[in-house]
């Protein structure tokens, strides 16, 4: 009864994480640069379902995860590279409709995604994976130390760049300085939800 307590509260710590690591992109965009994009989510959806499709195509799973973070990332290039001179309501606007565009493709596409059922026939590669309650806890606590450290670095280096006296509107008419920092903030939000993503796909 206890060790069915304990992994069951580790399995919950993990995806706690996975969404922690999906949430840091949006506050890297949104609290760092102001830029509200709501179509964040639409990258981990990407990133998931093109990982476990090509999987059951027979693909070796690296190569699966690699291709699903490619795709990942032209969506979040084409995305940033036509919204980020729009105005914060024009770009949340747009930014909407992307993800409504990928949630209905995944809902309505019954023969490739499965509906609102899912991919329910995709066998998860770490299932097997069973280390004792400590060893998942050191991996945890490394896996946090890591995360803090790498946030708390890329926060310094955002909070240098930014115009502080400046509001959020002076700053989207700042020019190609503020363009270039949006898309630095929108690249490293793209990083972590392809990460998440990937953690989805594999746990």
């Amino acid at each position: 009864m206890l060790d069915e307590w304990s992994n069951y509260l580790v399995f919950l710590t993990i995806q706690t994480a996975i969404f922690a690591i999906f949430s840091l992109g949006l506050n890297l965009q949104w609290g760092f640069t102001g830029l509200i994009n709501f179509g964040h989510v639409a990258f981990m959806t990407v990133g998931a379902y093109a990982t476990v499709l090509l999987s059951l195509q027979g693909v070796p799973l690296f190569f699966a995860v690699l291709m699903g973070a490619v795709l990942a990332t032209v969506l979040g290039i084409l995305i940033g590279l036509s919204t980020l001179r729009l105005r914060e309501d024009y770009l949340a606007i747009v930014t909407i409709g992307v993800s409504e565009l990928i949630r209905l493709v995944a809902l309505n596409e019954e023969w490739l995604t499965k509906g609102s059922f899912g991919v329910q026939s995709y066998r998860l590669p770490l299932e097997d994976f069973n280390p004792n309650l400590g060893s998942k806890l050191v991996m945890l606590g490394l896996l946090t130390l890591m995360a803090v450290w790498a946030w708390w670095q890329i926060g310094q280096w955002f909070r240098k760049q930014l115009p502080q006296p400046q509001s959020k509107s002076q700053n989207r008419q700042g020019g190609e300085q503020i363009v270039l920092l949006g898309l630095a903030a929108m690249a490293g939000a793209l990083i972590l939800a392809i990460y998440a993503s990937g953690a989805t796909a594999l746990y």
